[in-house]
């Protein structure tokens, strides 16, 4: 669970649109958050898990990674047999926790395919172990993403990939922008009155 910073501030908009993600009144059990580089999309998840006591499992994503590396590794034991290490996926259903996939958009549309199925609440299976996981009725997923619409500023966000509309359509979306100029100001006077 992420400490508190207390000089994080929500918007309003914000904080209406996590509550009702957080409820769970929608169905819809992930929120995609696009926006630029550095403007609070993950923090804005951390601060609220923070201050209600949501553990937060990160994934960040690139462009070779496979839905594997997000369920778990074989490990060696000392005697040379294997054993599972479950990986955030499978931690994340079991706790009940905020799975963040940090720039989900730099996956492979054969990898983020696999989310489907914790997208519209279901089941997955470690293949090592063949452990079927039922999502805790408090798992929620969150994606952050630069270019989502692939517009003017997809150029600067070189290897992100187009989204496929199913995928979009699981979500709850939402954009998130740099604070204005006077509340910026206003922020930093509290955090560094001098």
């Amino acid at each position: 669970t992420p400490s508190i910073d207390p000089h994080y501030e929500f918007t309003p908009d914000q904080a209406r649109l996590l509550m009702l993600w957080e409820s769970g009144i929608t169905k819809k059990k992930g929120l995609l958050i696009s926006g630029p580089t550095d403007c609070g999309k993950s923090s804005g998840i951390e601060q609220f898990a923070a201050r209600t006591g949501r553990q937060v499992f990160r994934i960040g994503c690139h462009g070779k990674m496979e839905w594997q590396e997000v369920m778990g590794t074989l490990q060696f034991a000392t005697d040379g047999s294997t054993f599972h290490v479950p990986g955030p996926v499978p931690s994340s259903m079991k706790a009940g926790g905020i799975l963040i996939f940090e720039e989900i958009n730099f996956l492979p549309p054969n990898t983020v395919g696999a989310a489907n199925t914790l997208l519209d609440g279901g089941a997955v299976t470690v293949t090592e172990t063949g452990e079927v996981i039922q999502p805790d009725r408090d798992f929620r997923i969150c994606a952050t993403a630069n270019a989502i619409d692939q517009g003017d500023d997809a150029v600067l966000y070189r290897g992100t990939q187009t989204m496929n509309k199913a995928l979009l359509r699981r979500f709850l979306t939402s954009r998130a922008g740099y604070l204005e100029p006077q509340r910026e100001a206003a922020l930093l006077h509290r955090v560094a009155p001098k």
